[in-house]
């Protein structure tokens, strides 16, 4: 039996899969099981994972309709054969030895749960994110008071940075709803952590996160359901906090949840000592709209009188735009600091707020609340 079963919910990923894929088999840890559900994808993504099963053994195909991601992952918990289940989005990766360092802390303590750090991804720069910085062994009482301090926050609600024992999960039936497509993921810990009764942190970054947009279909249902969400996530979270005693002292903070904003670990402003580039084979570039290409440009740093460099760079950016209007007969677009030439229809299009249709990505409280 493996110690860890490893699962992967997979839907039109075929840009990012590889990567994703790679970095599951190229674990230091290698007594584990990868368990990829494939969610009735349209593109090359079904092929990919094939192709990494004739590679490694340990990886086990899972391909149905598209049902969702709480689905695809309900699919895996039930075929699941590891002491401890770790999850993995399919456009994210992991650092080498993320599976071994979280095995290490779940056989020292012999706990129930384990939480990371993890980056935060953003373009080419990434910056880490963390919370819990006292070490060892946990209570529930503990691991929850820590949550109260931010719950949420990614670090708490994400499924992709923690370890979970299977046996908590099987013993007290508990699963992902199917139903719901944002914060299913926060419910899910909500539920564990009830059950469980050790935890712990380790302060060390084991996962990349990929900020990317969601589907439109996924917008619009989380626009018409979130006041909804929002009251039955303050319920379960309330519960919780009845249930291990920690409510009464507490009903001020904890009632202010509904008012908590979903915190993703964003990446740190540019001159951040924080801030750092990703290794160019892990950075996968987004393709641009339609009718557009990339131009490349350098420009001599801006001083003042005194030869220092100046700090305000929207001036810089004002006179970066007006040279590529004298020099470009095409229209220039700036996006996120990059100047673009394209088609005048391009252009007029996203001037008038009509952004280019953004790849589905399955959400969990990643979304945000």
């Amino acid at each position: 039996m493996p110690f860890v079963s490893l699962i992967i919910p997979v839907y039109n990923a075929e840009k990012y899969l590889r990567r994703c894929l790679t970095s599951a088999m190229e674990q230091t840890f290698k007594d584990m099981e990868i368990l990829v559900v494939n969610d009735g994808s349209t593109d090359e993504s079904l092929a990919i994972c094939l192709e990494y099963a004739q590679m490694d053994p340990r990886f086990h195909i899972i391909n149905k309709e598209n049902t969702g991601v709480s689905d695809s992952r309900n699919r895996a918990i039930q075929i699941a054969k590891g002491d401890y289940l770790q999850f993995m989005d399919s456009d994210d990766w992991l650092t080498p030895d993320a599976t071994e360092t979280f095995v290490y802390a779940a056989q020292k303590f012999n706990c129930d749960l384990v939480i990371a750090d993890f980056y935060r991804v953003d373009k080419a720069v990434f910056t880490e994110k963390q919370h819990i910085r006292e070490r060892g062994l946990l209570t529930r009482e503990q691991f929850a008071t820590y949550m109260m301090q931010d719950p949420a926050d990614f670090y708490y609600g994400v499924l992709w940075n923690k370890l979970y024992r299977r046996q908590v999960i099987a013993d007290n039936h508990l699963e992902m709803d199917a139903q719901m497509r944002w914060c299913e993921d926060f419910l899910f810990n909500l539920s564990f952590i009830r059950h469980a009764e050790t935890f712990t942190a380790i302060q060390t970054p084991v996962y990349y996160y990929m900020k990317r947009k969601g589907s439109l279909v996924s917008t619009d249902w989380k626009k018409a359901n979130a006041v909804l969400l929002k009251f039955r996530l303050l319920k379960e979270y309330k519960e919780l906090y009845q249930s291990i005693g920690l409510y009464e002292e507490n009903e001020l903070k904890i009632n202010a949840f509904v008012l908590s904003v979903a915190k993703d670990g964003n990446v740190a402003i540019p001159m951040s000592r924080n801030r750092k580039k990703l290794d160019k084979e892990d950075y996968i570039e987004d393709p641009l709209p339609p009718g557009y290409t990339r131009v490349k440009h350098s420009f001599s740093p801006v001083y003042d009188a005194d030869c220092r460099l100046l700090g305000n760079i929207s001036f810089c950016k004002i006179q970066r735009r007006k040279l590529l209007l004298r020099s470009s007969p095409e229209p220039v677009l700036e996006i996120d600091g990059t100047f673009i030439k394209g088609a005048a229809s391009g252009l007029c299009g996203r001037e008038k707020g009509h952004a280019p249709e953004a790849p589905h990505r399955h959400l969990g409280c990643g979304s945000g609340m």
